[in-house]
């Protein structure tokens, strides 16, 4: 028989053995799903200080430290997470694999995670007035989405896209602003969620001073 024949048999033979076995991650008793998440209550709220970051090739990139104080100073651009508590629930199951580069190596589909009801917008408001603008009365002008272009219209339009979410436990609304609230006082700013089934989920940083 043919030398090389038997080779190539005992190849194939080897490869199907690695994928149809355990060789592969999404394949055989492995199971990526898809989610829906729906958003159910605000958890917490961290802080950040960005800043920018030149290389010797001027190019510019962004860091950020977490604050752990609620009085903060030397900070030009302050970023807010926001942080709900999700209830995530597998709507479907996919299985399967991708080849990288050669045919022994492979890589699993990964989880999908989807807004169960989308936003129908977000409002940021202060308790004092915040650079200008009347206790109460939307912020949103002045916050923007971190590090990118864009705006908290831009924001929602992405998360209400389609796998747009990391966790089908916590649901995250990041901003960035780099207005001051003018004052020096005490300020705290809230975020209302209104979704698409007519429910209002709520958060706040709590009591802050920002010089």
């Amino acid at each position: 028989m043919n030398l090389f024949k038997i080779k190539d048999k005992f190849i194939i033979v080897i490869l199907s053995f690695s994928v149809l076995g355990c060789g592969c991650p999404g394949v055989g008793h492995d199971k990526s799903g898809i989610y829906k998440v729906d958003i159910k209550s605000y958890d917490t709220t961290r802080m950040y200080n960005v800043y920018a970051v030149f290389s010797e090739y001027n190019n510019k990139s962004f860091n950020k430290v977490p604050i752990a104080s609620n009085l903060i100073r030397n900070v030009d651009t302050l970023e807010i997470h926001f942080t709900f508590e999700a209830l995530g629930e597998r709507i479907a199951v996919t299985r399967g694999f991708s080849l990288i580069n050669t045919a022994f190596a492979c890589s699993p589909i990964g989880d999908a995670f989807t807004l169960k009801y989308k936003i129908d917008s977000v409002i940021i408001t202060s308790d004092t007035i915040y650079n200008g603008i009347e206790k109460g009365q939307s912020l949103n002008a002045l916050f923007f989405k971190p590090t990118q272009n864009g705006n908290i219209d831009d924001i929602v339009t992405e998360l209400n896209g389609e796998g747009a979410l990391s966790s089908s436990y916590y649901f995250n609304f990041n901003v960035a602003t780099d207005k001051k609230s003018g004052i020096y006082t005490d300020n705290e700013l809230f975020i209302k969620i209104y979704k698409s089934n007519g429910e209002i989920v709520e958060g706040s940083t709590g009591k802050f001073k920002w010089y």
